[in-house]
């Protein structure tokens, strides 16, 4: 084996790319020292399309912000807060969905009493 050889085996042994794009999540891999942090975006994303998009939006902001940012405590700060907001857009949607049928049955129940 030639020394250019071994030189470019320790190269490739020492850069460990993660080969799934927009996967910045090498420095929580790395560290010893901070529990890992999930960032929610499942959940975010769901919460766009489930839920009120709005409050979505903000979750899915959120949660990319605690995936890029370098420091673990804002990271777990913006984590918390997507999760937060995830789960008040779903249930904010929910709650549409279920007031809508309600008021259709109230609306028609003062029409019958109208009459």
């Amino acid at each position: 084996m030639s020394l250019s050889n071994m030189e470019s085996g320790k190269r490739e042994e020492m850069l460990q790319l993660d080969p799934i794009p927009g996967s910045a999540e090498g420095w929580n891999q790395n560290c010893d020292n901070y529990p890992k942090i999930e960032f929610h975006r499942k959940l975010a994303v769901c919460s766009i399309v489930c839920g009120c998009s709005c409050i979505g939006y903000k979750a899915l902001e959120n949660s990319l912000k605690a995936e890029y940012t370098n420091r673990p405590n804002e990271a777990k700060r913006h984590a918390q807060q997507a999760k937060k907001y995830g789960i008040i857009s779903i249930a904010t949607g929910i709650g549409i969905l279920l007031t809508i049928p309600i008021m259709i049955i109230l609306i028609s129940y003062l029409l019958t009493l109208k009459d």
